[in-house]
């Protein structure tokens, strides 16, 4: 079958309100507060993913949802000027489309607030599922986030990727309900590479060591498992074997929101462009160092040669 997406990536869509500079832990102790900067921004685990993706020239589709509303409007505006595939993203008639304010603090740390609007009840229709088998990756943004969708959608979005023979990435996010493993271990084994922050993998396995955490995903058959853990780098288990890649050095951080998307937006880039596990690894460092020095979750890349670039750079000095 031909292949017209490089990349399909699933999950939460949302317009981020951005707020940075004079943003203090003690806003709440006063009235108000002149603060730097107040922007809107494409933001969500998958549409950052696309983003990324598309800025490193793979041709990238969006499965997502937005409501009929401004918000939506103009989220689709900013993704199709990053020349992200909209096609698979449904609008739904009388919905709120799902925003974000984002507190950016003067260190780089962040605090989110969020309205799940259309997401909380979004399960994609069996024609917008069935175009996964046309791309080489699916990536699926995040689990915990869009509850109808992990329940209903995502195992029948991995078995259709997986008969077509498409390579299957997901990202998660903290499990606030606390599910556990009670659906996501249903379909964890569709998944060719499983690819959870630190503080994700630790808070649902409710283990600490990474090997010790790679081996309880390895119990609901997963292979191939690549720890974010920030400014440390990851941790990759493989059949291979177990081992840290550093990330790079010297990045001035100015904002992390969405550096583990990029994170895994690169990886992929790395995978379909023939990279090794550990090189796609170190090319996604890089790509994550650029984000993490620019104010917003994605965008920021403009090409997989400036990534190479920097790598080249931080590994020669």
């Amino acid at each position: 079958m031909n292949k017209n997406y490089d990349i399909i990536c699933a999950g939460v869509a949302c317009l981020d309100i951005i707020v940075s500079g004079n943003v203090s832990p003690n806003v709440f102790e006063v009235d108000s507060t002149a603060v730097g900067s107040i922007l809107l921004h494409s933001g969500g685990d998958a549409s950052n993913q696309a983003v990324t993706a598309s800025s490193l020239g793979l041709h990238t589709g969006l499965i997502s949802c937005v409501g009929d509303d401004w918000k939506g409007k103009q989220l689709l505006s900013l993704l199709q000027a990053k020349a992200v595939n909209t096609n698979l993203v449904e609008t739904l008639p009388g919905e709120d489309s799902v925003a974000s304010i984002v507190l950016v603090g003067d260190d780089g740390s962040r605090n989110f607030m969020f309205d799940r609007g259309c997401g909380e009840r979004y399960l994609p229709s069996s024609t917008i599922m069935n175009a996964v088998k046309s791309t080489k990756l699916l990536s699926i943004g995040s689990f915990f986030v869009l509850p109808r969708f992990d329940h209903e959608g995502v195992q029948v979005l991995l078995e259709i990727a997986k008969e077509a023979g498409v390579i299957t990435v997901a990202d998660m996010t903290c499990d606030t309900l606390k599910e556990g493993f009670s659906y996501i271990g249903n379909y964890l084994s569709l998944i060719d590479y499983l690819m959870p922050s630190y503080e994700e993998a630790r808070e649902i396995t409710g283990l600490v060591e990474p090997y010790m955490i790679c081996q309880r995903f390895r119990e609901y058959g997963v292979h191939n498992i690549v720890i974010k853990m920030g400014a440390k780098g990851c941790y990759i288990s493989t059949p291979e074997g177990d081992r840290m890649i550093d990330a790079l050095k010297g990045t001035k951080v100015i904002d992390t929101t969405g550096c583990g998307d990029t994170f895994v937006a690169a990886f992929c880039y790395g995978l379909l462009n023939g990279k090794t596990v550990d090189e796609s690894a170190i090319f996604a460092h890089g790509a994550a160092a650029i984000n993490a020095s620019h104010l917003g979750a994605s965008g920021h890349i403009r090409s997989a040669q400036e990534v190479e670039s920097l790598i080249t750079r931080t590994i020669i000095t």
